[in-house]
């Protein structure tokens, strides 16, 4: 089986090799800028095939963008509601309970 993430390449011969061959000759090289077309034909196969993962990736991508930007929104009217609820409980002498939520914004442990 031939190893198709290098498909061998090939280039035009020499003018001195095709004229004592007859016609066009091809060489193997490298660094070549052909390929045979059956390896042509599965790397298009496999340009496809990435191309679909990467239009799937991207569709991923974005939906984990906007649940994203869904979630920073919920964390950030949670906040401003615990904000507002701490200053009510300052008014009624809870202050520990204040303490308490501006430490777990600040991701500390409460005492």
């Amino acid at each position: 089986m031939r190893n198709l993430n290098k498909p061998p390449r090939y280039n035009v011969a020499s003018i001195q090799a095709q004229q004592t061959l007859g016609g066009d000759v091809m060489q193997s090289d490298g660094e070549g800028q052909y390929v045979e077309f059956r390896d042509y034909a599965w790397l298009l196969t496999e340009k496809q095939r990435l191309d679909n993962n990467c239009d799937y990736l991207d569709q991923k991508l974005d939906e984990e963008i906007e649940k994203s930007a869904m979630l920073c929104g919920q964390v950030e009217r949670l906040t401003k509601a615990g904000d507002e609820m701490a200053l009510n409980l300052t008014h009624i002498g809870w202050n520990i309970c204040v303490e308490a939520w501006n430490a777990a914004k600040e991701g500390k442990q409460s005492k």
